[in-house]
């Protein structure tokens, strides 16, 4: 989430990275851009759509009424409202998979206690006036991903070129996910991806952190939770709640590799790891 797109796109070509311009959405509030790597994944700067939204949605939220503004959204706008109104940072991620059925996964996430709202019809228009549509599915807590399902297919919706970064990125490596109850959280991550947590992660939480670690294809989905006052995760899960913390990603330039400038990279925390 970054206050200005077009600023956050001129920032982010600057640390070496591919920024295409966003299509047009079916919303009026949002506007946004994109990161192409590899394998499909994608980066996505997004923002208001007019800067004077900020400032609104931040004091409506100060004032424990947003719901004025986001009372005639959908889930993913109001999730996306929320995200606005908490400032520039990670804010969001999901998981795609052409073969969900979402009425069918959220029956069953339900029955798991799990309340996904939608699903939410997207669309988009490409520059050939061609609508692509998708489904999401909205969970309640921000430690879980939004859900994606493809109507229109996927090759032809992404069919941005999965250009080589000049920063030498070539996909995410891991998401670290901030959590107060990491033995919960993990119960429904299990739930969703089908798999146990991996047993011997291959590498070291960092002090006053413990982690629970899943695989999802190359990608290491990382839930954290603090373990006493002192770790810096402690004061982050005050002030913003669960959800995404970190993004790690994968370079083949070893020069590169490092913590991103963060006055670049609007208040996101991306590292780039050698592979």
């Amino acid at each position: 989430m970054v206050d200005n797109v077009n600023k956050a796109s001129a920032d982010f070509t600057q640390l070496g990275f591919t920024v295409v311009p966003g299509r047009k959405m079916n919303n009026p509030f949002f506007s946004h851009a994109t990161i192409p790597l590899a394998a499909g994944t994608y980066i996505e700067l997004l923002g208001p759509a007019q800067l004077n939204m900020i400032s609104e949605l931040k004091t409506l939220k100060m004032q424990n009424r947003l719901n004025l503004f986001t009372d005639n959204l959908n889930a993913i706008e109001t999730r996306m409202a929320n995200h606005i109104a908490q400032g520039e940072g990670i804010a969001d991620f999901a998981f795609c998979d052409y073969k969900l059925d979402l009425n069918s996964f959220i029956i069953e996430m339900d029955d798991q206690g799990v309340n996904l709202l939608g699903p939410v019809p997207m669309k988009s228009v490409n520059g050939g006036n061609r609508k692509m549509l998708w489904d999401v599915a909205v969970p309640e807590s921000d430690s879980l991903p939004l859900f994606i399902s493809d109507i229109t297919p996927r090759a032809l919706r992404t069919t941005i070129k999965m250009e080589a970064q000049k920063n030498g990125v070539t996909g995410i490596a891991r998401i670290t996910i901030a959590v107060k109850d990491i033995e919960e959280t993990g119960k429904i991550y299990q739930e969703i991806l089908g798999v146990p947590p991996v047993k011997n992660p291959t590498y070291t939480p960092p002090q006053n952190v413990k982690i629970t670690v899943f695989k999802m294809g190359a990608i290491d989905i990382v839930l954290a939770q603090p373990t006493d006052k002192n770790s810096p995760l402690f004061d982050y899960l005050n002030e913003h709640g669960d959800g995404p913390y970190r993004i790690a990603l994968y370079t083949n330039n070893k020069s590169l590799a490092g913590k991103l400038n963060p006055s670049l990279t609007h208040k996101t925390y991306i590292k780039l790891i050698f592979k």
